[in-house]
């Protein structure tokens, strides 16, 4: 055989085995649930979709500085010694690129991310259907009730209070999620999609909430309640601790969007 048809040879069985293993991963996935670039899931009548986010990173870096650059207050860092400015804050939970997010049918926008390096420090941001920015926020020291690497997970909340109680004698802070937005009529529209997504945060972005591996800790998710504050965007730091600063936090809506939406 030449060494040419020995090439081609070698070409065509390396093409086999890579198409291969190909489908066979797809396969997989699918039976997992896990294909993700099928088209848009239906769930709880709210269509979303798991792909890259339509808004680059940079742009995303723009609109933050933009939406937050009349707030003059401050946010604690992860160990709650250092202070930082609302821009600051937010921008360090978005250091990945590209950042993970979800698509509404509606066209309503969940982009989230993680400081490098310090998994702890997470932020959030929310598009509407025109792609203009409406909620920005930043999350700390929220625990994992479900290991995926163990596959097992918490199941009560007495469980989770218990974890709760561990971590802080390891001294972690307690978890807590600042959100900002302009207006009132946004908090109310908005923070239920960025409680939802804290809830799946608690699952580590990783549920399969169909699965009976999963099931218990699902539930579980869906009625731990972490401490959520709501404040206007152009708070001053002389406003940042006054009540004329804290919006309402429409603690009574709740999403319908399936927790295992949410996937990095």
């Amino acid at each position: 055989m030449s060494w040419v048809r020995r090439i081609v040879f070698f070409s065509a069985v390396l093409f086999f085995f890579a198409y291969e293993n190909s489908c066979a991963e797809s396969v997989e996935l699918m039976r997992d649930g896990k294909n993700y670039e099928s088209l848009p899931l239906l769930v709880n009548s709210l269509s979303v979709e798991r792909n890259r986010s339509v808004i680059s990173h940079s742009s995303l870096m723009l609109q933050i500085r933009e939406f937050t650059r009349n707030n003059h207050g401050f946010m604690f860092d992860v160990d709650s010694r250092v202070k930082l400015s609302v821009t600051s804050r937010v921008v360090s939970g978005f250091q990945q690129n590209p950042p993970s997010s979800v698509r509404l049918k509606d066209g309503t926008q969940i982009i989230w991310g993680w400081q490098e390096g310090q998994a702890e420090v997470q932020s959030i941001a929310i598009f509407d259907e025109g792609d203009k920015l409406k909620l920005v926020g930043g999350a700390t020291n929220i625990p994992r009730i479900f290991s995926w690497r163990s596959q097992k997970g918490l199941k009560s909340l007495e469980e989770f209070d218990a974890l709760l109680v561990r971590r802080q004698a390891l001294h972690i802070g307690s978890p807590m999620l600042v959100l900002f937005v302009e207006t009132q009529s946004d908090a109310n529209r908005y923070y239920p999609l960025a409680a939802r997504w804290l809830q799946a945060n608690l699952l580590g972005f990783n549920a399969q909430c169909n699965s009976p591996t999963y099931s218990e800790s699902c539930v579980l998710a869906d009625n731990i309640t972490v401490p959520i504050v709501v404040r206007t965007a152009r708070c001053s730091a002389e406003q940042m601790s006054r009540s004329s600063c804290t919006l309402l936090s429409a603690g009574s809506s709740k999403s319908e969007l399936s927790l295992d939406m949410f996937m990095q």
